[in-house]
This record gives C-alpha cells, sequence and structure tokens, in this order.
C-alpha cells in the first residue's frame, strides 16, 4: 500500500515537471513566432498612434 502511494507522488511530480516544461516551452514559442511576424506591425500602429493622438 505504502509503496503504491510512493510511486502515485512520484508520477504525479513527475507529470507536474514535464507539464511546467511544456507550457514553459510553447509560452517561449509563442513569444518568439510574435517577435517575428507580429511586433513591428503592432509597434508602427503605436508609433502612429502616438504621433496622431499626444498624450494631453
Amino acid at each position: 500500500m505504502l509503496n503504491q502511494l510512493v510511486l502515485s507522488v512520484a508520477d504525479v511530480q513527475n507529470t507536474t515537471i514535464s507539464n511546467i516544461v511544456v507550457v514553459t516551452g510553447s509560452f517561449v514559442l509563442l513569444l518568439a513566432l510574435l517577435k517575428k511576424f507580429a511586433w513591428n506591425a503592432i509597434a508602427d500602429m503605436m508609433n502612429k498612434r502616438e504621433k496622431r493622438s499626444p498624450m494631453i
């Protein structure tokens, strides 16, 4: 009984670490894709908006 509990806890910890690695990798990939494909367009749009309507 105790042996199964220990193995179950080890499996949960291993799964949690795997999930953390996968989610972190996915987030870094998302940031890289945004930087490559969308960041320049977003920055240009924000610069145009800043020039068009300056802060009061």
